[in-house]
């Protein structure tokens, strides 16, 4: 990889992080209105993608860090999260830092807990408690706090989400 030339480099299951002056060793792009302007060509891109068999779209999503994320360790969240659609996911390689040839890679493989980069708006999920709640909202960071509260340990007060009872 020539870092001199990387604006952006993916990791995991549909995190693009920006090549960061300051934060990277081989930093290229500077914080503020580049670092913007290339996260809003990278959306464009993405969104743009199409399966070339299907014509199906690729990405449902993509959401800056400080739409979803809060709290004192941003700074350390990807600048960026895909969102896959339906039936497309990172591939075997790409989730250990590799990089398969092609945009869209066979991965028919059964993935046991299935951990993908789908959009997460459009992952269903479910709770289910026998306590009532304090709000008709829950989240998923919701539930550290939750747990902490039910086993009588101090939350910490850097910890996202509050405690669903």
């Amino acid at each position: 990889m020539d870092w001199s030339r990387t604006r952006a480099y993916a990791l995991g299951l549909g995190q693009i992080y920006l090549n960061l002056k300051g934060r990277e060793a081989k930093g290229i792009v500077s914080p503020g209105a580049e670092a913007e302007a290339v996260q809003d060509d990278l959306t464009a891109r993405l969104m743009a993608l199409h399966d070339p068999k299907t014509h199906q779209r690729i990405v449902d999503a993509v959401y800056k860090a400080a739409d979803i994320y809060s709290g004192p360790f941003i700074g350390n969240a990807a600048e960026l999260q895909v969102g896959l659609a339906d039936g497309y996911r990172v591939s075997w390689q790409t989730t250990l830092g590799g990089s398969p040839p092609g945009i869209v890679h066979p991965n028919m493989k059964k993935w046991s807990g299935d951990h993908s980069g789908y959009d997460f708006k459009s992952t269903a999920g479910t709770l289910i408690s026998s306590r009532p709640l304090v709000s008709d909202v829950s989240r998923i960071i919701d539930i550290a706090p939750t747990v902490l509260r039910y086993f009588d340990v101090t939350i910490p007060a850097d910890i996202d989400g509050q405690p669903l009872f």
